[in-house]
């Protein structure tokens, strides 16, 4: 079951899906990689020239199922709405796949990205979409993904 961990002034919170395995995992999970560095054209030909920095890796995903009442005694909407301020004011988050094989990772918001909770009427639940990236630097490849050869 896919778990978010952050802890702020209040305590350690989690949000999880109330779905049932498989459906209780990161949806939609894109990996990224950028260059942050500088970009400058050549004068001796217009070539563009990229200074790099370092990477900056990540991911975009989401979370669904995220029940909008009690769930066995915790309010998973309820941390999920203290875990946007959060990550807006520059805290971090757990990002715990709990696959096989997979670590979690610390992360902080993706530059340029703005998390959101969305409120399915037909379902009574909500989805967060998260862009992320790792405060140390390490790739985000898809926790469900399975190997091949």
């Amino acid at each position: 079951m896919a778990v978010l961990t952050f802890t702020d002034a209040d305590g350690t919170h989690e949000v999880r899906s109330r779905f049932p395995a498989p459906g209780n995992r990161f949806a939609n999970w894109q990996c990224v990689e950028q260059s942050v560095g500088a970009t400058v054209e050549r004068m001796s030909d217009g070539a563009a020239v990229h200074w790099r920095f370092r990477w900056q890796r990540g991911a975009l995903f989401e979370l669904a199922g995220i029940y909008a009442g009690n769930d066995g005694g915790i309010n998973f909407y309820a941390a999920a709405c203290r875990l946007i301020p959060h990550l807006l004011t520059g805290g971090t988050v757990t990002v715990d796949p709990e696959a096989t094989g997979v670590t979690a990772w610390t992360c902080r918001l993706m530059p340029g990205t703005e998390p959101s909770l969305t409120y399915d009427r037909a379902r009574f639940e909500y989805t967060l979409t998260l862009g992320v990236i790792t405060t140390n630097g390490g790739r985000m490849p898809h926790p469900y993904a399975r190997a091949i050869g």
